[in-house]
């Protein structure tokens, strides 16, 4: 709230809550953690041109190891959470984890009414890197929601929105009909709006 960076680190590793992941507002791109300093963060929304990789900061080995890693950030929100939060990081292993969960969140057909997934991490799954081993988590899609109002303003478009306005040019254009006389017509019926999901209100999360 004063504006000064404030970590309060919350383990939800073995209770598992639900929690629905906005990729409406998905950003990929550069992190770089520095031990016990603020995340600095070079990111776009998904979809739009990607900035340049920065500069380490500074020049000595200890820095260079310590570099901008690709990276995601990403809008979430749910009780169990304690409410909206950004999840993202510069993992490997965790990058691998949503990635996997973006292909079958686009995939969906919910996706493509504006929907977002309710998700849970069900589990994880060893890599080995060299001499370690990495934890992928394994996010299982628990159910969808329409996008709550404390998520803000939708900077990625909903999968599938985008068409062309283009027409094939082998497609014969019929020439126009004779006008007709003029009659009163009547008035057009407006068929309703598809049926959907009520969207959550503000201050409570089901979920």
């Amino acid at each position: 709230a004063d504006g000064n960076w404030n970590s309060q680190p919350t383990d939800i590793t073995m209770s598992q809550p639900p929690f629905c992941v906005d990729f409406g507002t998905l950003e990929v791109g550069w992190a770089h953690f520095a031990p016990g300093g603020v995340p600095l963060w070079t990111v776009d929304y998904y979809g739009q041109p990607q900035t340049p990789r920065p500069a380490s900061p500074g020049n000595d080995d200890k820095n260079q190891a310590q570099q901008f890693k690709q990276a995601f950030r990403v809008k979430v929100a749910g009780q169990g959470i304690g409410g909206v939060r950004e999840f993202g990081g510069n993992s490997a292993a965790l990058i691998n984890g949503m990635n996997d969960l973006h292909t079958r969140y686009e995939a969906a057909p919910e996706a493509g009414t504006g929907q977002i997934p309710v998700v849970r991490m069900s589990s994880t799954m060893a890599i080995k890197a060299g001499q370690s081993t990495n934890y992928m988590p394994v996010f299982e899609i628990v159910g969808w929601t329409e996008r709550p109002k404390m998520l803000g303003a939708r900077m990625v478009p909903v999968p599938g929105r985008q068409v062309s306005a283009s027409v094939p040019t082998s497609v014969p254009v019929p020439p126009p009909a004779p006008r007709p006389a003029p009659v009163m017509a009547p008035a057009p019926t407006v068929p309703p709006p598809p049926q959907r999901a009520p969207a959550l209100v503000d201050d409570d999360l089901p979920f």
